[in-house]
């Protein structure tokens, strides 16, 4: 099917919409994590919702809505493409597919390939033989952590830090007390504003203070490294501690 950038779009994650936005598409609906847009809906929107948009096509990131949401709308019989930008890797995929799907596809490539080649620069110079290890938490009621299927987690490696809750298979795993698989720091995502939460973790052993990563850590999309920047001083500064 032929793709123009100014068929109705609408946009089921932050990272889908900011992208199409660069993309000058026309987007008619998205997600209240975009950043770039005024949030209508959320990650499980109702067909009846979306269809009231008139979309040409619904695009979802998979890093952030279920199939079941996904199928729900094919279901009622919109033309819905998926994504995912859970890794920088895949990140660059989901560019060069949104401009597949938008007509877009020269300056997508262009920009996917960019993002690539940063990433494997930035890979080549790390400089960390030996990588931290960091539970991050992430939600507070319940205690959340950062599971190894989420883009933080990969900001976090190409930054130079290991994820203790690694072996987990979802991307946000909800942690029982005194759990913190042998960590040498704990840190905590920018909403994480509950200290209360973390209470259950104190005779967990000398980890210092809790560290909280900052906003840009949330970047996404072409952004991505805007956050491995971000993160780059609490790398050095955890170095410093365990050294």
């Amino acid at each position: 099917m032929n793709r123009r950038p100014d068929q109705p779009v609408v946009a089921l994650g932050g990272a889908v919409a900011d992208e199409l936005v660069r993309l000058d598409a026309n987007v008619v609906g998205a997600t209240q994590d975009a950043t770039e847009l005024t949030g209508t809906l959320d990650y499980a929107p109702s067909a009846q919702t979306v269809s009231a948009l008139q979309p040409s096509l619904v695009i979802a990131d998979l890093a952030v809505v279920s199939m079941a949401t996904v199928q729900q709308l094919r279901d009622a019989g919109m033309d819905v493409e998926t994504v995912d930008s859970s890794s920088i890797k895949r990140t660059a995929g989901m560019i060069r597919q949104l401009g597949t799907f938008t007509g877009q596809k020269a300056v997508a490539t262009r920009i996917a390939n960019d993002l690539e080649g940063m990433l494997n620069d930035r890979l080549d110079r790390l400089a960390y033989a030996v990588r931290p290890v960091a539970l991050v938490l992430s939600w507070p009621d319940p205690l959340t952590g950062c599971g190894p299927a989420s883009l933080v987690h990969d900001v976090l490696w190409t930054a130079g830090i290991a994820n203790a809750l690694s072996g987990y298979s979802e991307p946000w795993p909800e942690l029982e007390e005194g759990v913190y698989l042998g960590a040498d720091v704990v840190l905590t995502l920018p909403y994480f504003d509950d200290w209360a939460a973390y209470q259950g973790y104190a005779q967990m052993g000398d980890l210092g203070e809790l560290i909280a990563l900052p906003q840009a850590i949330t970047a996404t999309g072409r952004n991505v490294f805007t956050a491995v920047d971000a993160v780059a001083p609490i790398v050095r500064m955890i170095h410093q501690r365990i050294d």
